[in-house]
């Protein structure tokens, strides 16, 4: 639940007595929020098969002993032996350091925080505040042009509005910068979902598909002859459907093809008429993968704060479809501690069909949990 996110965020930044002394989380709480710690933990340096930057690592460790709070600070590192000795001289020598915020989204998520935080308020004060970024120190100087062209970016996807000179933010703003999502994705998700519920096709995975894919920043995506040829099929799917939903680049198409992938569970091979079919894109699954679960959560805060579908459960029921590759009758089972896409599939098949016949049918769920059924239970 999102308010409960936020709520214990405020409960950890306060340190009254009672507070919340400890949070678990992914490193994305490490981007965007002002969330001292006295202790940080960190219990791995990659993501998937990538390695973490060293400067995200430092990120993340600054965290700890924020001054003005603490008077000192830990930052832990779990991870092998073998490769204390390689990381300690990646985080003693990092690489320079060069201010990004000259891209006008990494700008404007830090434009969107500052006026959340009423730190900035008006366009020039966007402008006085970019004279205290790195960006300035290093002489990559901006015109107020480039300010006003930034701020109204935020207000077209609806980050900010500006109210009488006053640059105020919207709930979608601060669910970019809760969730470090970029204003025209959430924009446009937000814009594809309203479509599919107003027409009532939330039921058909190949819509669902195409509208977490249809979005702006797809558009370039660079598509591969290879690529073109597995995802021909899709891509003229959506052209037939865009009377109806709009268009697709075959960018927006091979994100979509993705998707449509991991709600079919399918990963390295698929078998088509009996052949087996290489999947040229579980790369690019794998990294779409590990943004899904804050996609979501960003929806859920969406709909509870913005748009008022009243959808509840059903974005992180999503989530789970698109973690696991299961249907919408698998989802319940899913969301059982320890029962991952093949357990799940293998209640189903014995009959159990929600989590509480695990216990009116007991003989189906340890035949098909065998020794894990009473660690479920």
């Amino acid at each position: 639940d999102t308010d409960d996110r936020v709520n214990i965020e405020d409960s950890f930044k306060s340190r009254d007595q009672g507070s919340v002394r400890i949070i678990i989380a992914t490193s994305t709480l490490a981007y965007g929020l002002n969330l001292p710690a006295r202790v940080v933990i960190i219990t791995g340096v990659h993501r998937g098969i990538e390695e973490v930057s060293e400067l995200d690592i430092i990120q993340m460790c600054g965290r700890s002993g924020r001054m003005g709070i603490d008077t000192e600070g830990d930052a832990i590192i779990l991870l092998p032996d073998t490769q204390s000795e390689y990381l300690r001289k990646k985080i003693e020598n990092p690489g320079d350091i060069i201010s990004q915020i000259n891209d006008p989204l990494i700008a404007g998520f830090h434009i969107i925080g500052e006026v959340v935080n009423r730190s900035v308020q008006t366009r020039e004060d966007v402008y006085k505040w970019y004279g205290r970024t790195l960006a300035s120190r290093q002489d990559m100087n901006i015109s107020k042009q480039y300010v006003d062209q930034l701020v109204d970016y935020l207000i077209k996807n609806n980050a900010i509005r500006e109210v009488d000179g006053r640059l105020v933010e919207t709930e979608l703003g601060k669910a970019c910068t809760y969730f470090y999502l970029r204003p025209d994705m959430l924009k446009d998700l937000m814009e594809n979902w309203s479509k599919i519920f107003e027409m009532g096709i939330e039921g058909n995975d190949f819509v669902l598909t195409r509208a977490l894919s249809r979005l702006r920043m797809y558009d370039e995506v660079i598509v591969s002859k290879a690529d073109k040829g597995y995802i021909e099929p899709y891509h003229k799917a959506s052209k037939a459907m865009e009377s109806t939903f709009g268009g697709s680049t075959e960018g927006q198409s091979k994100i979509g093809m993705a998707y449509l992938n991991m709600l079919k569970g399918v990963k390295g091979v698929e078998v088509k008429d009996g052949k087996k079919l290489m999947n040229s894109l579980v790369s690019l699954q794998r990294g779409l993968q590990s943004d899904i679960e804050r996609i979501f959560q960003a929806m859920m805060y969406l709909d509870a704060k913005y748009t008022h579908w009243g959808r509840g459960t059903y974005w992180n029921g999503m989530a789970i479809r698109i973690k696991y590759g299961v249907g919408p009758e698998l989802v319940d089972l899913c969301r059982l501690e320890g029962i991952g896409g093949g357990y799940a599939k293998k209640l189903y098949d014995a009959g159990i069909r929600a989590p509480i016949e695990l216990v009116t049918k007991r003989k189906e769920g340890i035949m098909a949990l065998g020794a894990r059924y009473e660690g479920v239970v």
